[in-house]
């Protein structure tokens, strides 16, 4: 016997092959075997029908006549008068006994399909109208036939047991065969169904990344923009700061250039002043040396007395007068480390020399004080620096008075001592 649907029929598309990009047999292979392992166990449950006993029932029937039953009066017939009694209705006559009743079991339609259990089916119930009381009529009673009794099947035998599909090996391979078309289907189907989903995906990505990419070359367009204004105002603002810079250096120097001036200014009517006085000092000087040679060692002074050069030795304040009030550099005593005044280069270069003089007064610690320029080089550099260095000098103690300090400005050497002018 087979089973119903399960054959191929003619219309049926032969299995097509599925060409797979990725190699996926032993899925496939492990797949197929559990859904034929599954199918022949599915098989196997719907072959073994479940074993059902029959159930004994007893039925019971009655059979009437017709010809029991009184018959309706008619219409117009003439009924005697019975005096108010009733007639007595004649006896019912009783129907010959029917046979005992069979249990009989209803037979079993043979199944269908493989799948489903038929259920055994019971005879239809038949049940006899019963006696009804009617009314009272003579009516003869016909005893009821064999005939009016439906024979039971009393040569069929009902033992339970339910018609078995077979399968053969044929229906088997038609079954797997089939699984197997529909696995490739879904297998097509899924494979449809997944590149359908990637190429969705991808279309989705793909508009994605446009997005993404237009918001990028917006984003990079509006840094852009903000990266050129953000250049424009940095140049701008260099430029504020470099020309203000430039202001503030242009009055800085003109104000430098204004001071410079004025210092220079300054210093000139300084060094105007200061060569004036040193001129005057030179020449009050050189008049006072010309006086005393004019008078030949003769004069008064506040402090000091005598002659020529045989004056008192008693210290003196006073420059003029005699010869002893100012003594001779080498007539004191100077503490060692003192210093001649040096030539610079730009001085050697001009070719500067001369002789200078200048008369100090010797402190009780040995110090100069009271500088008094005697004698000019004619150069004011020389000049000073002979009176800065001489501010320098320390003698000892206790040599107290006026000193004649001459000096000479040579090319050959350095600034070197001269002979005084109390020598001459």
């Amino acid at each position: 016997m087979e089973f119903k649907g399960l054959q191929q029929t003619e219309n049926e598309l032969p299995p097509m092959p599925v060409d797979l990009t990725e190699n996926k047999s032993g899925r496939f292979i492990s797949l197929s075997v559990m859904l034929h392992a599954a199918l022949v166990a599915t098989v196997a449950l719907m072959s073994v029908p479940p074993i059902e006993f029959p159930k004994k029932e007893v039925i019971e029937f009655e059979v009437e006549s017709e010809t029991t039953a009184a018959k309706p009066i008619a219409d117009g017939t003439n009924v005697p008068e019975t005096k108010g009694e009733a007639a007595p209705a004649p006896a019912p006559v009783e129907p010959p006994a029917a046979p005992a009743p069979v249990a009989k079991a209803a037979p079993v339609a043979p199944p269908t399909e493989p799948a489903e259990s038929v259920a055994p089916k019971i005879a239809p119930v038949v049940a006899a109208p019963k006696a009804v009381a009617a009314a009272p009529k003579a009516v003869a009673a016909a005893p009821a036939t064999l005939d009016d009794i439906s024979t039971p099947d009393l040569e069929t035998l009902d033992t339970g047991e339910v018609a078995v599909a077979q399968m053969d090996e044929k229906d088997l391979q038609d079954d797997f065969e089939k699984v197997d078309r529909e696995n490739r289907k879904a297998v097509i189907a899924a494979k449809k169904s997944i590149e359908s989903d990637a190429d969705k995906a991808a279309q989705d990505g793909d508009d994605a990344l446009r997005e993404v990419e237009q918001e990028n070359q917006a984003l990079a367009k509006s840094a852009a923009q903000a990266e050129e204004a953000r250049r424009k105002a940095d140049v701008a603002a260099i430029a504020a700061a470099e020309a203000k810079e430039k202001a503030a250096a242009d009055k800085a120097a003109r104000l430098a250039a204004k001071q410079a001036a004025d210092r220079e200014a300054s210093e000139a009517r300084a060094a105007a002043a200061r060569e004036a006085q040193i001129a005057r000092e030179g020449e009050e000087a050189n008049a006072r040396l010309a006086a005393l040679k004019e008078a030949h060692g003769k004069g008064t002074a506040d402090e000091g007395e005598g002659t020529g050069n045989s004056g008192s030795p008693a210290p003196t304040k006073e420059v003029a007068g005699i010869p002893g009030g100012v003594r001779s550099l080498e007539q004191l005593r100077q503490m060692p480390g003192n210093k001649f005044p040096q030539y610079s280069q730009e001085e050697r270069l001009a070719r500067q020399e001369g002789q200078t003089m200048f008369y100090a007064y010797v402190n009780k610690d040995g110090s100069l004080s009271q500088f008094k320029l005697g004698q000019s080089t004619g150069y004011r550099n020389l000049d000073s620096k002979t009176l800065a260095a001489l501010k320098k000098w320390k003698f000892y103690p206790g040599q107290e008075g006026w000193v004649e300090m001459p000096f000479k400005w040579t090319l050959n050497g350095e600034a070197l001592e001269a002979g005084g002018q109390l020598r001459k």
